[in-house]
């Protein structure tokens, strides 16, 4: 649900979302995305888009995300790309 309504904010074109651990929180979410927007316009976006705790907390611009034979997003390739 997140990641289809991040698809919706300007200059992004493509977006998942994972969670990754926080320390304080337990996990927090980063939005994961392919386009032109820069985190902050995206981050800014999701102020007025999104409840408090849909709003990813990060950003990673990728070219482009990787896909599953699926289709589908492959997530754990995602948070390989995170991590680093």
């Amino acid at each position: 649900l997140v990641a289809g309504r991040l698809t919706a904010a300007p200059g992004g074109k493509a977006a998942g979302v994972i969670g990754v651990p926080d320390p304080v929180w337990g996990h927090r979410l980063v939005g994961v995305y392919a386009g032109t927007a820069e985190p902050a316009d995206l981050a800014a976006w999701c102020l007025g888009h999104l409840p408090g705790a849909e709003r990813p907390r990060a950003w990673l611009r990728l070219g482009t995300l990787p896909l599953l034979a699926s289709g589908k997003y492959d997530l754990e390739a995602i948070r390989g790309l995170a991590d680093t």
